[in-house]
């Protein structure tokens, strides 16, 4: 744009009466601008063809000739960002208002002040330098809703990738799975996954594409080693610009440069290497791609650990078969600590792609520093609130592995009616959508108490969720807290169908359950968690009417 060149503002005078046209001139030019004048409109154009814009005309209106009115639709014409103030004798509403119609930025009536004529030159130049900035905003803004077009594509490319690779249960599925998802993102036709090998601590080729057979057999590498050797020590991804490919292109071979290696980690441990060459542009590449394989090999690490739970699984599978019955006699919490594994492995599968969602906006965000605050206290506090609760999955993953073994709680004080309404931010939507309305009745000034967040926001999560259930047809839940001698209760109240008088005795018995799906766990795991908190829950029922289960917490 114009405001970009080097050099001072330039400004055309166009008077037919010389006096008046050299004196303005005069004034300008010691106000610092570059100054040309012309004393008819054939001339005031022929300046504009030779010096190719101009900020401001300054243009008469009455003139011999060319008037001021055709000499303006011809500047208009050859270009409209030039800013045109009429100055002219003839002050009325009318000659004003044809200007103004006809492109004039603004018109002042002879005999003209000085100081107002500088004015309004300023104001064009800003206007004008205001009307360039926005333009050239815009054509930014186009180009970063161009590049959000394709991150989004990549977002929904990744939350399918994710889909795909949490569908497959067996290790040797998943793998190839993982090679068709990666060669069709990356457009490449040479991918592999090598992975450790616990006993010798060298990395072996597991799955390829577009790799010999002998190739695949004997390689082996150890951390340092190569590329990928490279990338598992480092822990980090490479790429072939970062360092010179001719080293290690003999013993593979490659039939192009564009190389990426990135680290397929579980728990912070690398257990192998994601590769690609051989993409079909041969460029190198970019660093959303780096960042964009990096997560997907975040989704193959998930899968392969769900993929080792399920086999593990299977292995005991007939065990648990034989020896369910006298479990469930003898100690059924013991059964559940069998069962963990499964129930991580349904846990495992939203959290690989609300993990991957997470990462890839946080990138987003990194690189936009063009967005509002307000978007980017939205677009944080939804991060904040996926991230959180990935947390809290995974915690309460480790926990039910971990069920059986009283694993001691994290507890911490806690403000009970803000954990409520973090729980109920989770559920609220759905809620509105199955025309369930939540009503609150929470007690102010409530003394702190010490919970475990994780566990607690379970035991609020099963409550609203079974009350929910309870009304298919939507309703009404009541939840209220208040101080009572030496606890806190929570009350969860719902107008749903009831529970029989004959059943009350055993919804806290594991495995017990009148629903069609489901395993019957929940409300067992939510006394045992306020057990362990040394507290209570009784539940008070009446067919046709609804249930409440009011839960005691110590103060």
């Amino acid at each position: 744009m114009h405001f970009e060149q080097e050099g001072p503002i330039k400004i055309l005078v166009v008077d037919d009466e010389v006096d008046i046209c050299d004196g303005i001139k005069d004034v300008l030019e010691e106000s610092g601008y570059y100054v040309k004048s012309a004393c008819n409109g054939y001339e005031a154009l022929d300046n504009l063809d030779r010096e190719d814009f101009f900020h401001v005309v300054t243009l008469d209106m009455k003139m011999p000739g060319l008037s001021g009115i055709e000499v303006l639709q011809a500047i208009k014409k050859k270009n409209p960002d030039i800013a045109v103030i009429i100055v002219t004798g003839y002050g009325s509403l009318e000659v004003a208002v044809d200007a103004m119609r006809q492109g004039a930025h603004d018109y002042l009536i002879k005999p003209v002040d000085m100081e107002d004529m500088k004015v309004t030159i300023e104001k064009a130049i800003e206007k004008q330098r205001l009307t360039f900035e926005n333009r050239r905003l815009l054509k930014d803004l186009e180009g970063m809703n161009e590049h959000l077009k394709i991150k989004f594509e990549n977002l929904l490319n990744l939350s399918e990738a994710s889909r795909q690779l949490c569908s497959v249960l067996n290790l040797e599925g998943l793998l190839e799975s993982c090679l068709d998802v990666v060669a069709n993102m990356m457009r490449s036709d040479r991918v592999s996954i090598m992975l450790v090998e616990p006993s010798s601590g060298e990395m072996v080729i597991k799955a390829s594409r577009g790799i010999n057979e002998e190739v695949v057999n004997n390689v082996r590498v150890r951390p340092g080693e190569g590329i990928a050797g490279r990338v598992a020590s480092l822990g980090r991804p490479l790429r072939d610009i970062d360092f010179d490919l001719d080293e290690y292109r003999p013993p593979y071979n490659y039939t192009s440069k564009a190389f990426l290696s990135v680290p397929v980690c579980r728990k912070e441990k690398v257990i192998g290497v994601l590769n690609v060459t051989n993409r079909h542009n041969d460029e190198s590449f970019s660093d959303d791609e780096r960042d964009l394989l990096s997560i997907l090999a975040n989704q193959a690490a998930t899968g392969f650990e769900n993929a080792e739970l399920y086999t593990n699984l299977e292995k005991t599978l007939n065990q648990v078969k034989t020896t369910q019955d006298q479990l469930i006699r003898s100690e059924k919490l013991a059964s559940l600590g069998q069962l963990a594994a499964g129930i991580a492995h349904e846990i495992n599968n939203p959290l690989a792609i609300i993990s991957g969602c997470a990462q890839l906006l946080s990138i987003l965000i990194a690189k936009k520093d063009k967005l509002t605050e307000l978007d980017f206290k939205e677009i944080n506090r939804d991060l904040a609130t996926i991230i959180r609760e990935t947390e809290h999955c995974g915690r309460l993953t480790e926990n039910l592995l971990q069920f059986s073994r009283r694993s001691p709680q994290e507890a911490k004080p806690t403000d009970i009616n803000e954990l409520l309404k973090q729980t109920l931010s989770l559920v609220e939507n759905q809620a509105n959508l199955n025309k369930v309305k939540i009503i609150k009745k929470l007690a102010h000034g409530l003394p702190g108490i010490m919970v475990d967040h994780s566990q607690i926001r379970q035991v609020f999560l099963n409550m609203i969720l079974n009350a929910a259930q309870a009304m298919p047809e939507g309703g009404e839940i009541c939840i209220a807290t208040r101080q009572a001698i030496s606890s806190i209760e929570i009350i969860f109240q719902d107008a749903g169908v009831g529970i029989p008088e004959e059943n009350l005795n055993s919804i806290f018995d594991p495995f017990f359950t009148t629903k069609k799906e489901g395993a019957g766990l929940g409300l067992f795991i939510s006394q045992t968690i306020i057990e362990r908190h040394k507290g209570s829950i009784s539940v008070n029922s009446c067919v046709g009417e609804g249930t409440a289960f009011t839960i005691s917490l110590p103060i």
